[in-house]
């Protein structure tokens, strides 16, 4: 076991930040390495991704009824694009690097500090309105 699944084996749920996915994706000379080790886990290990039904709900029901009919709305299309589609969907190790250009000379902080500071600006304003 690697060092990294070594420090997080003992906590349950572990989640993870968007920054990670941002260097996976951009394949980050500095933490590919590691993000490798998390995503291959992931690809690897179905209960390390599984949560029980009876979580799920409880979180759930503390989403507003908006947000629980988007939830309905998405979980619906995901499982129609499933049904209707033959391919299996690729692993996070097939897609490391995808969109890297995209990304190229930005840091990944400083781009999901921005973007939590316009959310927040946008929903100030919203409720000004």
């Amino acid at each position: 076991m690697g060092q990294l699944r070594q420090k997080i084996a003992s906590y349950s749920p572990v989640a993870l930040d968007t920054v990670i996915f941002i260097y996976h994706f951009e394949k980050n000379e500095c933490y590919l390495e590691l993000t490798n080790q998390i995503f291959s886990r992931l690809d690897e290990d179905e209960d390390f991704r599984a949560k029980p039904l009876g979580e799920l709900l409880r979180v759930v029901g503390q989403l507003s009824d908006q947000e629980q009919l988007e939830l309905i709305a998405q979980l619906s299309g995901r499982l129609a694009n499933k049904l209707g589609s033959h391919s299996q969907h690729p692993t996070w190790m097939e897609i490391s690097g995808l969109g890297a250009e995209i990304w190229k000379g930005i840091d990944a902080q400083e781009y999901i500090s921005r973007e939590i500071s316009e959310t927040g600006k946008r929903q100030n304003y919203a409720k000004t309105i």
